[in-house]
C-alpha cells in the first residue's frame, strides 16, 4: 500500500511539473503576441504559475513566473510593485565582481632623440642618376657602413647604408622612377640610416667626396638600348644651321645657338 501510494504521488508530482511547464510555454507564446487580450491570458497564466510555486516551494517557476508578472503587467498597467519587489529579492546574486575600469593615460609623445655624432647632414638631393648626401664635415672612411638584405618570403631587395651623422631635418621618404621605397631617419642618437627597398635588384655605387656621399643607383627601367651599327657605306650629311651673321637663339648667359649646334656637329662626326 505505501508503495502504491508513493508511485501515485511520483506520478502526479511528474504531471504537476509538465502542467507547469506547459502553461509557461502557452504564456510566453501569449506575451510575443501584440493584442491585448493575449497579454491577458499571459498575465493570468503567470498569475497561476506563481500561486503553484509558492504551494510546491518551487523557488525557479516562482522566479520565471514574476518574471512574467512584472513583465505582463507593466504593459497592462497594472500595479505589480509588490511582485516587483519581491522578485528583486529572488534574483540570482553572483559573486563576481567586475574589474574597475582603469584610466587610459593618454600617450605621451617620443621624446626626441639626443643626437652624440658630430657630423650633421645638411641636405638630401637628387642629381641625374644619383643621391647627393651633403654635411657639415668630411667624412672618414669608418662613418660608412653599406650592406644589402633579401627577404626571401616578400621577394624584397634592401640596401642599407648606415651613417655615423645625425639628422638636422625630419625622417622622410625620397622618390624615384623603378624604386618601391627609399626612406631616411635617424635610427639611432648616431647612425643615421638610409634605407632603399625594390622588388628587383639594384646596381649601386657610391663614393665619398669631402662633404658629400654621392650614390648612384641604376634600376632595369634606366636600360638604354643600343642602335645597330649602321653601314658604312652610307653618307650622313650634318648641317648645324645657323652660322655667319645668322647667330639663332640667343639663350641663358648669351649663349648663341649656332655656336652650340656646330660644337655638338663636331661630336657627331666622331660617330
Amino acid at each position: 500500500m505505501f508503495r502504491l501510494l508513493s508511485l501515485l504521488l511520483l506520478v502526479v508530482i511528474s504531471l504537476q511539473a509538465l502542467s507547469n511547464s506547459d502553461t509557461l510555454k502557452r504564456a510566453n507564446g501569449f506575451m510575443k503576441s501584440g493584442t491585448k487580450s493575449n497579454q491577458f491570458r499571459a498575465y493570468n497564466d503567470y498569475k497561476n504559475l506563481y500561486l503553484r510555486a509558492i504551494m510546491s516551494d518551487d523557488k525557479r517557476l516562482r522566479l520565471n513566473a514574476l518574471r512574467g508578472i512584472v513583465k505582463s503587467g507593466t504593459k497592462l498597467h497594472i500595479d505589480i510593485s509588490q511582485y516587483s519587489q519581491e522578485l528583486s529579492t529572488l534574483k540570482p546574486k553572483t559573486s563576481y565582481k567586475a574589474p574597475k575600469s582603469k584610466s587610459i593615460r593618454k600617450s605621451k609623445r617620443s621624446k626626441k632623440i639626443k643626437l652624440k655624432s658630430t657630423h650633421k647632414l645638411k641636405s638630401i638631393r637628387w642629381r641625374d642618376d644619383r643621391l647627393v648626401l651633403s654635411f657639415d664635415k668630411r667624412l672618414r672612411s669608418n662613418q660608412l657602413n653599406y650592406f644589402t638584405l633579401y627577404d626571401k618570403a616578400k621577394q624584397k631587395y634592401r640596401y642599407v647604408f648606415d651613417i655615423h651623422a645625425s639628422m638636422l631635418i625630419k625622417s622622410q621618404n625620397l622618390r624615384r622612377n623603378g624604386i618601391n621605397r627609399i626612406k631616411i631617419a635617424q635610427y639611432n642618437p648616431s647612425t643615421l640610416r638610409l634605407v632603399m627597398e625594390n622588388s628587383k635588384k639594384l646596381k649601386i655605387s657610391f663614393k665619398k667626396e669631402s662633404k658629400k656621399l654621392l650614390i648612384r643607383i641604376k634600376t632595369s627601367s634606366q636600360k638604354v638600348s643600343v642602335p645597330k651599327r649602321v653601314d658604312r657605306q652610307k653618307t650622313i650629311v650634318i648641317d648645324a644651321g645657323h652660322g655667319g651673321k645668322d647667330p639663332g637663339a640667343v639663350g641663358y648667359r648669351r649663349y648663341r645657338e649656332k655656336v652650340v649646334v656646330f660644337k655638338i656637329s663636331q661630336e657627331l662626326k666622331g660617330f
